[in-house]
């Protein structure tokens, strides 16, 4: 029982830890800078997301970011469901979207990896289908470049909120990440 008390301390110190630590970080929206004008390009893998593909698409075009400044670009890993149908559609509706459809290979990585040799962007930004994001998701990752002359952002996921014990253990594992 000793050892798992420790355990858990432990578990609980680093929690609390990484909250106070996540918290401490500045805003970036109160900040000057030069604007460098970087293109963007967000790749997204999918494979049999019907569901989502309208949610994400609208969050991307509701972006607080220069819509000439950034592109979309989908790979389609051979989903069997109506995603590159729902993808081809939309392209013919918002510029901004680009759809590659993956035919030999397979794969989540092999998909990124197709997306970004087919990108334009100086900065890549992916994301999963299934994901929202706010209007400022790409300003506010835009800023890091800026501000800081980063060559790498990585940004948390907020998974909905769950009073339940063990949710609060993966979420230490995300902010852990």
């Amino acid at each position: 029982y000793i050892f798992l008390f420790f355990i858990s301390l432990f578990y609980a110190l680093q929690f609390i830890s990484y909250r106070f630590s996540w918290e401490s970080i500045d805003s970036l929206n109160n900040y000057d800078y030069q604007d460098n004008n970087y293109f963007i390009s967000v790749v997204i893998a999918c494979r049999n997301e019907e569901d989502n593909l309208h949610n994400i698409i609208r969050c991307l075009q509701n972006q607080d970011f220069d819509n000439s400044r950034f592109e979309v670009i989908f790979v389609n890993d051979h989903s069997n469901d109506e995603t590159l149908n729902i993808l081809n559609n939309e392209a013919k509706k918002w510029s901004n979207l680009r759809v590659i459809n993956m035919q030999n290979s397979y794969g989540k990585n092999k998909s990124i990896r197709e997306g970004i040799l087919n990108s334009q962007g100086d900065i890549i930004l992916c994301t999963d289908a299934d994901c929202l994001m706010s209007p400022k998701w790409i300003s506010s990752i835009y800023n890091y470049f800026n501000i800081y002359s980063v060559v790498f952002v990585s940004s948390p996921v907020i998974l909905e909120e769950n009073k339940a014990l063990f949710h609060k253990f993966i979420l230490l594992e995300f902010i852990s990440l």
